[in-house]
């Protein structure tokens, strides 16, 4: 009886996370219309529900990893056994709904994983491209002077006389 609580336990945290890694992975589809947009204040309204979304994710995730650890203990497994050879263990019907659940939960974790790259990658690109810009419009203020015959030279800490009589 007791692992059949901890298995409905089980189905419902897993099935929570899924709900929650598709909610984090469309603010993030709002996130990234937001920065396009340049909505400044609809895109701190969604770091904020991302954040938030964030801190019950690593609940559910806790949650997950004690009922996995205590299913394991009560089919005589260690501790840190794995999904599938602990679900190997259940009954079949039980088995096949909590591997197709897992198996949810792991493709969600990859669509919300490609859809965070993919935005870092954006965001990496523009700030880099950003930075040369503003290093070659402003270059005195990135520590790279020019010489009279306008090529670049290295900031140095060498000696500078000036000649304020001139």
């Amino acid at each position: 009886m007791e692992n059949r609580n901890l298995i409905g336990k089980l189905k419902r945290a897993i099935t929570l996370q899924i709900d929650l890694f598709k909610s984090f992975q469309r603010e993030e589809e709002l996130l990234k219309d937001y920065l396009f947009k340049r909505e400044w204040g609809g895109l701190e309204a969604t770091i904020w529900r991302m954040d938030h979304l964030s801190g019950r994710m690593e609940e559910f995730e806790t949650e997950r990893a004690e009922v996995f650890a205590k299913l394991a203990e009560g089919y005589g497994l260690a501790k840190n056994a794995g999904p599938y050879e602990v679900m190997g263990k259940m009954e079949p019907d039980q088995r096949n709904e909590l591997t197709d659940l897992y198996r949810k939960l792991k493709m969600a974790v990859l669509s919300m994983k490609c859809e965070t790259e993919a935005m870092d990658d954006y965001l990496k690109t523009t700030t880099d491209v950003v930075r040369e810009m503003l290093g070659e419009l402003y270059p005195y203020r990135k520590g790279r002077l020019y010489s009279r015959h306008g090529t670049a030279q290295n900031a140095d800490s060498r000696s500078m006389v000036l000649n304020r009589n001139g």
